[in-house]
């Protein structure tokens, strides 16, 4: 299948939103994906993310256009591995990365933590290593490890 257009069309992102919708189904507290712009403003930050994903999208895309997204999802799973699972994962990229779904997991997103790498850690300075120490070494080479 020829994916020479490396942009994502109106009828792309239409079949990627059918078949997220159907990967990624409401659950508890958790909206499905047809409730956010999953293909679009969240399916390009997940792209953009992973770049290597973009070439197997659009072909799987392109492979099952104007299928429901169960049947599509079949029908790729049975003929395209590959593109069955970069939309997959970029489904579930594009799902985590929205904000209305961080929100409700109560995940503010990557923050910025400052870093003193001079500094003690607390878990040398509280003593949890003390008993990891005083136990000693307790790793034995396998018998059939080369050199044993």
């Amino acid at each position: 299948m020829n994916t020479t257009g490396n942009t994502l069309t109106p009828a792309d992102r239409e079949t990627f939103r059918a078949i997220a919708a159907e990967l990624l189904p409401a659950w508890g507290r958790l909206p499905g994906a047809e409730s956010i712009d999953i293909s679009g403003l969240w399916l390009d930050r997940a792209l953009a993310a992973r770049p290597d994903l973009r070439e197997d999208v659009i072909r799987g895309l392109r492979l099952v256009p104007g299928s429901a997204g169960r049947e599509a999802a079949e029908r790729l799973l049975a003929s395209d591995g590959a593109a069955f699972d970069a939309i997959g994962l970029a489904a579930t990229g594009a799902y985590f990365l929205a904000d209305e779904i961080r929100e409700k997991l109560g995940y503010p997103g990557q923050e910025s933590v400052p870093y003193d790498p001079h500094a003690t850690p607390e878990y040398e300075a509280n003593g949890m290593l003390e008993r990891v120490r005083a136990r000693g070494p307790i790793w034995r080479r396998p018998p059939d490890m080369p050199g044993a």
